[in-house]
């Protein structure tokens, strides 16, 4: 089958986010250098989060490293890191809802209403 064992390592998607942005900054310094004004080449990136690889610390870190590469926005899986799956399969494992209000508040920038 296809699972997803978050076998990536934590800084694995910052890192790529960062290369992103720096590609399209790059990218449109270029283009304005060579007064082709028109073209517009920085876009947001919405990255993942993963399962946010651990507790609300884990997830602190994270998303503090997201938002220092350019991330524009982020998407945090409620799955249990352990016991994750591909999305299309069944048997997921749901961490329990305070849990993850828990760890998305923890998250620098973010307010729960």
């Amino acid at each position: 089958m296809y699972p997803d064992q978050s076998l990536s390592p934590a800084n694995s998607v910052p890192m790529v986010v960062k290369r992103i942005n720096n590609a399209l900054l790059r990218a449109d310094q270029i283009g304005h250098l060579e007064g082709k004004h028109h073209r517009h080449w920085l876009a947001p990136i919405v990255a993942d989060a993963d399962a946010g690889f651990g507790g609300p610390l884990n997830v602190f870190e994270l998303v503090k490293a997201m938002i220092e590469a350019g991330a524009a926005g982020i998407h945090l899986e409620d799955q249990l890191a352990s016991e994750k799956k591909c999305g299309h399969m069944g048997g997921k494992v749901l961490i329990p809802t305070p849990q993850l209000r828990i760890n998305v508040r923890s998250a620098p920038g973010i307010s729960m209403r």
